[in-house]
């Protein structure tokens, strides 16, 4: 449980991180796109794809544990 609280902060933290701008047009809200933070490619979007990718994960890892156990009684 601690682990899903860890990642979904961390998505929380990326989402509210503004990435672009939608009221721009495309080529002017290219100019604003966030720099990337990992390995020069990946920005804070897609940081917060694999953040909230592995909180679901770890989510249904307890729901499957908690079945699991729940299906034995």
């Amino acid at each position: 449980i601690l682990l899903f609280i860890v990642f979904w902060s961390f998505a929380i933290y990326f989402f509210i991180q503004p990435s672009s701008n939608k009221v721009l047009t495309p080529a002017e809200s290219r100019e604003s796109n966030s720099p990337c933070i990992i390995e020069n490619f990946y920005d804070v979007h897609d940081v917060w794809h694999f953040m909230s990718a592995g909180a679901l994960l770890v989510m249904c890892l307890i729901f499957f544990h908690l079945d699991l156990n729940a299906s034995y009684k």
